[in-house]
């Protein structure tokens, strides 16, 4: 199934192309793994499977200080794109009832390892730059749909 891309934009001009599942995946894991996050919060790990997600973040260690990783796991035929209040940011929403983003915390201090379960029903992403965050929504929005379009449960 292909869905059409948009590979970037300038004076008017937008490039877009017939792009796949596994192509949209390509595009967005790309842009989070380099261009996601804070100087506190790097993106380590981008993974999808058919039309799930999973992405794991991490603090930067200083000296005394403890490093935290946030691992997210969500079906993306049942995520909506939501614009940040302040862009860069791009937010992700869970569709329907209960909580739609399934997280594990691990707190990693003096070589000791404590893990906390949780679940969240938004997941926002911070860019350096707001053309970065739309080409990110519009590729999670296209893959959403393409998920959607491809679970029985959502049609």
């Amino acid at each position: 199934m292909r869905s059409p891309l948009l590979l970037g934009a300038a004076a008017g001009f937008v490039l877009v192309v017939q792009a796949s599942l596994k192509d949209l995946q390509r595009a967005v894991r790309e842009r989070l793994l380099s261009e996601a996050g804070t100087s506190e919060l790097v993106y380590t790990r981008v993974d999808f499977s058919h039309c799930a997600a999973t992405i794991q973040t991490r603090t930067l260690k200083s000296s005394g200080s403890r490093e935290v990783r946030l691992t997210t796991t969500f079906q993306l035929a049942a995520i909506t794109v939501v614009s940040g209040k302040d862009l860069p940011q791009l937010i992700l929403k869970g569709e329907g009832p209960g909580s739609a983003f399934r997280q594990i915390e691990q707190a990693i201090d003096s070589g000791k390892i404590r893990e906390r379960v949780s679940a969240a029903d938004t997941l926002a992403f911070q860019f350096q730059r707001n053309a970065t965050a739309r080409q990110v929504g519009e590729g999670f929005t296209q893959i959403s749909k393409l998920c959607k379009d491809d679970d029985p449960l959502h049609k």
